[in-house]
């Protein structure tokens, strides 16, 4: 009896399944909250889809430079047009005129007043019609130029 008394109180001693300190049968745990229907993404997916993005970029990129330096080539073909229109421009205004290899207008006038005023040292009113007319002559130049 003994024996069978001894496996008894080891048989209770032993937790049975829903079986606690209390008559109560213990909780089951929750359920995963995971989806289980779609699949997880690998790293190597998630790299090849990077890459992808990166090359898209660089396409982008490579594209919008390219049409940039074709713009600025444009531009540059633009300004020096007009920078060579504008030193035409300016070479046939004043290389017509080649102001240092001309005499200085009215010499004859001048060479008149001069004399002038070598006859009439101390009376130069006199030399008053010469030098109008010199002074006419150089402002008609002025205004030529």
């Amino acid at each position: 009896m003994y024996h069978l008394l001894g496996t008894r109180q080891q048989q209770s001693s032993a937790p049975s399944v829903g079986a606690g300190p209390s008559s109560y049968p213990n909780p089951l745990p929750p359920p995963p909250t995971g989806f289980y229907g779609e699949p997880s993404l690998t790293s190597m997916q998630i790299r090849r889809e990077k890459e992808q993005e990166l090359r898209a970029n660089d396409v982008y990129w490579t594209k919008r430079l390219q049409t940039l330096e074709a713009n600025l080539q444009k531009t540059n073909q633009i300004l020096e047009k007009e920078y060579n229109d504008a030193i035409a421009d300016v070479k046939k205004r004043f290389d017509s005129t080649a102001v240092a290899h001309q005499l200085p207008p009215c010499q004859d006038l001048k060479a008149k007043v001069v004399e002038c005023y070598k006859k009439n040292q101390h009376e130069t009113l006199n030399c008053s019609a010469d030098v109008r007319a010199f002074t006419d002559c150089v402002n008609l130049h002025r205004i030529q130029l």
